[in-house]
């Protein structure tokens, strides 16, 4: 039965979001691969699909995420948010909650963050949704998983550093914690809501605004 309704969620949610307008906020994050001893990297598809997932949870939040793929320094800008995809081997702590991201926020309140997802580890996560005790996931169907999971794990931290908050919510995107199956739901809200309080406390200065006549496609 889980596989049957994972397969339907999964179809649903394949489908492009849908916005009222195009965003007025710019968040420019630079994705940076470290991929250590390890060779192994994920690939191009999972990495689409995890920059979509991020997009889909705040387009509707009114950010529009503007990717920059690079192993350089920082950019020419006056803030944004570097990346580091860690991709190389890092087993899971025993006995502890399993971090699947992490933020270090900047010195100033207008200044360059940075985070890290920790790529294995999310992989862990997600594949813990399965149809059965014992059985595995189709390939498909295991690489959209974990798409959507660094998304999500990404849309998460990317709230500590536009929210200038260590702080966890109680429900919606800032919540401490997300259940592996919550990833068979899509990243919509109430799942991936900001509380309008919240919203409207983005740090103004870590986002370029778009002009009134700013006429993106």
């Amino acid at each position: 039965m889980l596989y049957l309704v994972a397969a339907l969620a999964i179809t649903a949610i394949s489908a492009p979001s849908r916005s009222s307008g195009l965003p007025h906020k710019t968040l420019i994050v630079q994705l940076v691969h470290r991929v250590g001893a390890n060779p192994h990297r994920v690939s191009n598809g999972i990495l689409a699909l995890m920059r979509k997932e991020t997009e889909r949870i705040w387009v509707p939040l009114d950010v529009r995420i503007e990717w920059v793929d690079s192993g350089g320094g920082l950019l020419a800008h006056p803030a944004g948010l570097t990346v580091f995809l860690e991709e190389g081997d890092d087993p899971a702590p025993a006995g502890r909650a399993l971090v699947l991201a992490t933020l270090n926020p900047p010195d100033v309140s207008c200044g360059w963050g940075l985070a890290h997802v920790w790529v294995r580890r999310v992989e862990h996560y997600a594949a813990q949704v399965r149809r059965g005790d014992h059985a595995t996931l189709p390939a498909a169907m295991a690489e959209i998983l974990l798409g959507r999971a660094l998304g999500r794990a990404l849309a998460h931290e990317i709230g500590h550093f536009l929210l200038d908050t260590r702080e966890h919510s109680t429900h919606g995107l800032m919540r401490a914690e997300f259940t592996p199956l919550d990833l068979l739901e899509e990243a919509t809200r109430p799942l991936y809501r900001l509380d309008p309080a919240a919203q409207a406390g983005l740090v103004s200065c870590r986002t370029e605004e778009a002009a009134e006549s700013d006429d993106r496609q």
